[in-house]
């Protein structure tokens, strides 16, 4: 059986990371490479969609608005920021 190269129910399309990263010079990615920066990819984005919960139960409401979303992305890059050497 022949193994697939792409997931299907990833969240970035592989054929499309692969072309950002391209784009940017790297021309060969192994396929565990991909994996692991998708897994990855993964992760953030779940961690994000929490913090996003958290900001928007804090303000009361059940609808996420834009606000919430700009208040945890400036949070998460000021501490990433934090780490930069």
């Amino acid at each position: 059986m022949e193994k697939k190269s792409n997931k299907d129910n990833s969240l970035i399309k592989r054929k499309n990371l692969v072309l950002m990263m391209k784009k940017e010079g790297i021309m060969n990615i192994s396929k565990d490479s991909l994996d692991l920066l998708e897994g990855e990819i993964e992760r953030y984005l779940e961690s994000l969609v929490v913090l996003m919960k958290e900001e928007m139960l804090i303000n009361g409401r059940r609808t996420l608005k834009k606000e919430d979303v700009r208040v945890v992305l400036d949070d998460r890059n000021k501490k990433e920021d934090v780490w930069e050497v």
